[in-house]
């Protein structure tokens, strides 16, 4: 996020769409389930654009990227249904750009050095544009010169849309029906936008529809299955991890124990970027020191049922959501008032 000379004209346009969506406040008149999409001029992603703002607690523009943009929005819209842990995840686990209006001391010194770098000056309660990129599992962060010239055709399409939709509500349509997408077509120099309308993007099975590398299989194919329970819990540790001068993350900790006694058994740290077949081999290495494979798996998380499910598909094992089942107190231990955000 750093302005000069060459690229000060792309993020002047985008700080001027940005000021002009704010000041034109839709959240009075939108709710954040009037969902509506943007098509990327250079690519064939689509963002989702979820106006935020109408309980007077954030004042934004969320734009959520691609199919699992778009789904983990409606995770976080399920938010208050599910458990702490859950709610963790979805928390760490959106993929969006935000530009949100914020006060002063939200503001941090980057922000502050590009308003100066632009000559902008901003006063008052949710004034001041801070906009940032989320990635699953790591920190929100400052955005780059590409993601700069995308927003801000989202901005002027948004700033479009909504003003529309003021004074034709079913211009945005139901929350469950085919989604209005702007689309550009270019002539000569210029964009030429229309309006239409997309039937929402299938969920990515990928998680847990992904196959077992059969050289793990292989590791434990002398090993028994024993009619036995094991719990397993997987999911993100509260305080971000300093990654040197790169991006922090938020790393996530796998715990399989023991099924009543709660003893564990094995454990992991996982980086933001590490693969799943690596979470794949740390369950093999578990079956490894149990010396048996046990038919049953009781997790306390959606997010543990995921990562959890490739491994039992291929075993044949049986999989359980009890989130209350002994074995577990270890974790409400750690997730303590004490770490808990």
């Amino acid at each position: 996020m750093k302005i000069t000379t060459k690229n000060r004209q792309i993020w002047k346009d985008l700080f001027d769409a940005a000021i002009a969506f704010r000041d034109q406040k839709s959240w009075t008149w939108l709710m954040d389930k009037d969902l509506f999409a943007i098509k990327d001029p250079n690519s064939d992603m689509i963002a989702y654009c979820c106006v935020m703002g109408r309980l007077g607690e954030v004042y934004a523009l969320g734009v959520y990227l691609g199919a699992k943009g778009y789904y983990s929005y409606l995770d976080l819209a399920s938010l208050t249904a599910r458990s702490e842990l859950d709610q963790m995840a979805i928390m760490r686990d959106q993929l969006m750009l935000k530009i949100e209006f914020v006060d002063n001391k939200e503001a941090d010194k980057i922000d502050k050095a590009a308003y100066k770098a632009l000559r902008l000056k901003f006063r008052g309660r949710n004034q001041y544009v801070q906009i940032r990129e989320l990635l699953p599992g790591f920190l929100p962060w400052y955005i780059t010169d590409e993601q700069v010239v995308f927003l801000t055709h989202v901005l002027q399409q948004a700033i479009d849309v909504t003003e529309r939709a003021k004074t034709n509500p079913k211009l945005i349509t139901a929350f469950n029906e085919s989604l209005l997408v702007r689309i550009s077509n270019k002539e000569g120099q210029n964009l030429l936008w229309k309006d239409t309308y997309k039937e929402t993007p299938a969920r990515d099975m990928s998680a847990v529809e992904r196959p077992i590398n059969p050289f793990l299989k292989r590791k434990v194919a002398g090993l028994k299955k024993q009619k036995a329970a094991i719990c397993f819990s997987y999911f993100y540790i509260p305080n971000p991890v300093a990654n040197g001068k790169k991006r922090p993350f938020f790393a996530k900790l796998a715990l399989w124990m023991m099924y009543g006694s709660g003893m564990i058994i094995s454990q992991e740290v996982f980086q933001a970027d590490d693969s799943p077949e690596k979470l794949d081999a740390a369950f093999i290495n578990c079956f490894e020191k149990l010396e048996v494979i046990p038919t049953q798996i009781i997790i306390n998380s959606h997010m543990a049922g995921v990562a959890a499910t490739p491994i039992t598909k291929a075993f044949g094992l049986e999989i359980y959501l009890a989130p209350d089942a002994e074995g577990f107190e270890a974790i409400n231990m750690f997730l303590s008032d004490d770490f808990r955000e």
